[in-house]
């Protein structure tokens, strides 16, 4: 299960990709999902839309989480069942977050 705050995401086809402080001044990216299959989902974020580009759309279009759903496929980003972005010091703003819960 993937949970952010009150909200908790089952099934095989759910990912997550979620920017997170490492260290003291570092970022870190995890890809994480309910299943290969919602890894695999989540890791579609990171894929070049018009290849060859040689720069993936993480640099620009994704927030600082988004939980992704069995839509994501068909209905792009409106197949997020959550996406946001965490406050000043890495905590959770609802107000900063879209979720269906």
């Amino acid at each position: 299960t993937v949970q952010l705050s009150r909200c908790k995401y089952s099934g095989p086809e759910v990912g997550a990709v979620v920017l997170t402080p490492h260290g003291d001044n570092g970022l870190a990216l995890v890809l994480a999902g309910n299943s290969v299959q919602g890894v695999l989902s989540a890791a579609t974020l990171a894929t070049p839309t018009i290849p060859p580009m040689a720069r993936s759309p993480f640099s620009n279009l994704v927030p600082d989480f988004v939980v992704t759903g069995p839509e994501l496929d068909s209905h792009g980003a409106a197949g997020y069942l959550c996406a946001g972005f965490w406050g000043n010091h890495w905590n959770w703003q609802p107000e900063l977050s879209s979720c269906s819960c």
